[in-house]
């Protein structure tokens, strides 16, 4: 057991276990890793503005935090467009699939008439042989 947090692995306490990667901003101001990691961007920043007030490079000791960025699904394509169609058409794997649809599931109408075209292409290719 891993300091009283159970023996199921989805608690929430192991995701404040030291040893898990931290970015700024990750939990509420409450959390002492995050108040830990505010002074430690405040001392840095300090202590470079005064190297750099003595006439030193102090940007070069600049270190900065990475605050947690709230990711939005960037869909490459607009729904309902002939080029979502085309994209969905060409993707072979989920990761073709995901930028594609924007994250969203793949039921829609778009992804259905996505598998159609591969087989409308192959009918006309064998009508022009004909």
């Amino acid at each position: 057991m891993l300091g009283g947090c159970g023996n199921s692995s989805t608690n929430m306490c192991l995701l404040e276990s030291p040893k898990v990667c931290h970015e700024v901003g990750d939990a509420g101001p409450e959390n002492e890793l995050q108040i830990t990691m505010a002074e430690m961007q405040n001392a840095n920043t300090i202590a470079c503005n005064l190297l750099t007030g003595q006439g030193f490079d102090g940007n070069m000791l600049q270190a900065n935090l990475k605050k947690n960025q709230k990711v939005e699904n960037a869909r490459v394509t607009v729904p309902n467009s002939q080029e979502h169609l085309d994209t969905l058409a060409i993707a072979a794997m989920h990761g073709a699939h995901f930028p594609a649809t924007g994250g969203h599931h793949f039921t829609s109408d778009d992804a259905f008439h996505a598998d159609e075209i591969p087989v409308r292409k192959e009918q006309i290719k064998r009508m022009g042989r004909d």
